[in-house]
């Protein structure tokens, strides 16, 4: 059976010695980090029960057909519709164009899918849908499913092309972020810490999503891009500060700009942080160093996303580096190769006095 696959965008080797631990197949066709494979049924569930790193989301293919470039919204027409949806459901239209473009947008081809659906009594539906019909076109073959929301791991092919549907961006760094939130079910209220937060993509995100940021980093933050977005934001230097100082600054504005170095600020002042986000641009061993100085302002329970620069896409090996700097400090409870990221890799933690649930990602 063949399977659309989205993995990491780098660590090639990683990815599929992964894919041959999780399931023999064979490549059909690939670009990039995307591939399409010929595999057994039971792919999906084996990739679930295997907590990937480096693959990031699969979804079964029905139907392949060569794209007549003659007759091409017709033909990619064709394909999806012998996925036969099923009537009655709420149907979202979805397409993926990889490479084989011809004048169409994904947007425009999605517009036609949902018309057709449309002309044929059936029920379409954006924002709340039951069931999601998707194209995947690469090198003029369109690869189509037809598979139930619910039963979706993602519900959405193109990782970056939903991202981005969010919201305006300060830097492509905020991709990363969003797909950390979701990828691990984060939710936090309070206070979050930012480290090397310049130019202020992550905290902006974690602003509008209502908590007060603490963002230290030596670089300035895109003053006029959060002014536009109405996030409030306060610029101080200083290396200590106490909780009191603290707490009357974070009460002025949203983010709350340190412009000194994580390393040399004492953290002794800030308290009940409930997240911390650590994207500092260096090794996984500093980087630790850095983060474990931090740790006492965690309350029980914070999450923790760090983001692991890979420098010489040795993967496994600064995942390790990363694990054993923080261990004794936090617990590890996933490391993911999003798509959004380049060379590294994204850990997510908690700190906790006792064991994390099962059941939580």
């Amino acid at each position: 059976m063949l399977y659309f696959v989205v993995t990491s965008y780098i660590f090639r080797k990683s990815r599929i010695d992964e894919l041959r631990e999780i399931a023999e197949f064979r490549i059909i066709n690939s670009f990039n980090n995307l591939f399409v494979i010929d595999t057994d049924e039971g792919f999906i569930s084996k990739l679930a029960n295997h907590r990937p790193v480096f693959v990031y989301s699969a979804f079964p293919i029905m139907v392949s057909m060569p794209i007549r470039k003659e007759k091409y919204i017709e033909s990619i027409e064709e394909a999806a519709l012998r996925t036969n949806p099923e009537p009655g459901k709420r149907i979202m239209a979805e397409c993926f164009d990889v490479n084989s473009k011809e004048g169409y947008s994904a947007k425009d081809i999605e517009v036609r899918l949902g018309r057709r659906l449309e002309s044929m009594e059936f029920q379409t539906d954006l924002k709340n849908p039951e069931a999601m019909l998707y194209v995947v076109l690469m090198d003029m073959v369109c690869y189509a499913g037809y598979l139930n929301v619910d039963k979706m791991d993602k519900p959405f092919l193109n990782p970056e092309r939903h991202y981005l549907k969010m919201g305006g961006r300060i830097s492509r760094a905020e991709l990363k972020l969003l797909e950390a939130l979701d990828e691990f079910q984060i939710v936090s209220e309070g206070i979050a810490l930012d480290l090397g937060a310049a130019p202020g993509g992550w905290s902006r995100i974690i602003a509008k999503r209502g908590l007060k940021v603490i963002a230290i980093d030596k670089g300035e933050l895109d003053l006029e891009s959060l002014d536009k977005e109405g996030v409030r934001s306060m610029s101080v230097s200083g290396t200590s500060f106490s909780c009191n100082e603290i707490k009357k600054l974070l009460d002025s504005c949203d983010i709350l700009h340190i412009r000194e170095s994580a390393a040399e600020v004492d953290p002794s002042g800030m308290c009940g942080v409930g997240l911390l986000l650590n994207d500092i641009n260096t090794g996984p061993k500093e980087s630790s160093e850095i983060l474990k100085r931090y740790v006492g302002c965690l309350c029980d329970g914070a999450r923790v996303i760090m983001t692991v620069k890979c420098i010489k896409k040795k993967a496994s090996t600064y995942i390790r580096q990363a694990e054993e700097g923080l261990r004794g400090q936090l617990k590890v409870t996933g490391v993911r190769a999003l798509p959004s990221n380049r060379q590294e890799v994204t850990l997510y933690a908690v700190k906790r006095h006792v064991d994390i649930p099962d059941t939580e990602k």
